[in-house]
């Protein structure tokens, strides 16, 4: 099932596996599945990917050796929150592309979903196992400049009532 999403998010920017010119800057902003345990990126791409505070003891020893392992030699991984790292990585002159959320069921805090404002990426990839943090969050989002494309609900967990939504956004 992981996998199934990480083909939605390759098809929301109607990539292929080796070719992903589209992207200079991809944050990975994940709770959950992290990109550098997939073949998504390549060197052309310039990936930082946010390890949760939560996770940090060897944490980022292993997301490094996943990285190595899938031949990623492009990611960068930053201890902290989305919404800090975001700000860091503006003040440093980076310009993200793309930005990718999965947040937990409450979904996005204020301030992360400001900092992506501020951050003005053409794309938000933004993952959620909550319809009702999706629309509050999609709702902000709309307010400061994005357009809500492409949404893919995926069953991966059968024979519950969760859901998880993979939903596209542009900035308008």
């Amino acid at each position: 099932m992981i996998s199934e999403l990480t083909e939605l998010i390759y098809l929301c920017f109607q990539l292929e596996k080796d070719q992903n010119q589209l992207i200079n800057f991809l944050f990975d902003a994940l709770e959950g599945t992290e990109f550098t345990e997939n073949e998504m990126v390549n060197g052309d791409c310039k990936v930082y990917e946010k390890i949760p505070l939560s996770k940090y003891r060897g944490y980022t020893k292993a997301e490094k050796e996943n990285a190595k392992e899938n031949k990623i030699y492009n990611a960068e991984f930053l201890v902290g929150t989305a919404e800090e790292k975001i700000q860091e990585l503006l003040d440093q002159g980076v310009k993200p592309d793309t930005i990718v959320v999965d947040p937990p069921r409450k979904g996005c805090d204020i301030k992360l979903l400001e900092a992506i404002a501020q951050a003005k990426p053409k794309n938000v990839v933004y993952i959620s196992c909550d319809p009702s943090t999706l629309a509050r969050d999609l709702k902000i989002l709309t307010e400061k400049g994005f357009k809500a494309g492409k949404i893919q609900p995926v069953d991966m967990f059968p024979h519950t009532p969760h859901i998880e939504c993979v939903v596209k956004l542009k900035r308008k």
